[in-house]
């Protein structure tokens, strides 16, 4: 995978940001050094994200450290099927005679929690479901990338932070707030809003919530 290049000015700067957990979970932060806020069920001192991570970039949160991805796993999991934990195995199956009743997977949702406490990777807990999965082999190609696509979100945990952006905001309220959005798309009414409220170039959008 080739490296990813930034400049020192892509580093993430104390103020307002975004930032997007898990591919989905968007929080908007005054990012302020020494203050903490709850991430991934853990309470991160802010300090680790300014001046060290790059905005837009995907990192994976692993022993108390943001480590940078080349990708991005929530989008494309081809790294780690073709090259690293997870092979798909020889041929391609046929899902007609799998019998969906949750007992293929032989371990226990206890077993899965103790490898979490461990802080083992999520990369090798999705690897120690599909082998011990006694229907992933029996799967189709396209079932199988979709079986580990869906563990990955939910076993990897990954950061971006972005600048609050006026596309950034609605992108987010569209996906987490859409009722209370009304609906507002990102391209014709989102241009006319900001047409109308003078918002310039870079301008940094914060919204408050009571």
């Amino acid at each position: 995978m080739e490296d990813v290049i930034h400049s020192s000015r892509d580093l993430v700067q104390e103020g307002p940001s975004v930032v997007i957990c898990n591919g989905d979970k968007y929080k908007f932060l005054p990012l302020i050094a020494g203050q903490k806020h709850k991430l991934f069920d853990k309470n991160i001192d802010l300090s680790d994200l300014i001046g060290k991570l790059h905005y837009g970039q995907v990192y994976q949160y692993l022993h108390g450290a943001f480590l940078p991805l080349a990708y991005n796993p929530r989008t494309t999991t081809r790294p780690l099927l073709v090259g690293g934990e997870v092979s798909l195995g020889p041929g391609a199956g046929n899902n007609r005679n799998i019998l969906d009743d949750g007992t293929a997977q032989t371990i226990s949702h206890e077993e899965i929690e103790g490898m979490k406490k461990q802080g083992l990777d999520g990369n090798k807990i999705v690897a120690e479901l599909v082998q011990n999965s006694q229907t992933f082999q029996q799967k189709s190609n396209f079932s199988k990338e979709k079986y580990v696509k869906r563990k990955v979100q939910k076993y990897v945990n990954t950061i971006q932070v972005f600048v609050p952006t006026a596309f950034i905001v609605c992108e987010r309220y569209n996906i987490q707030y859409a009722r209370r959005f009304f609906g507002l798309d990102l391209d014709a009414s989102l241009s006319v809003g900001v047409y109308f409220v003078n918002v310039l170039f870079e301008t940094v959008i914060f919204p408050r919530h009571r």
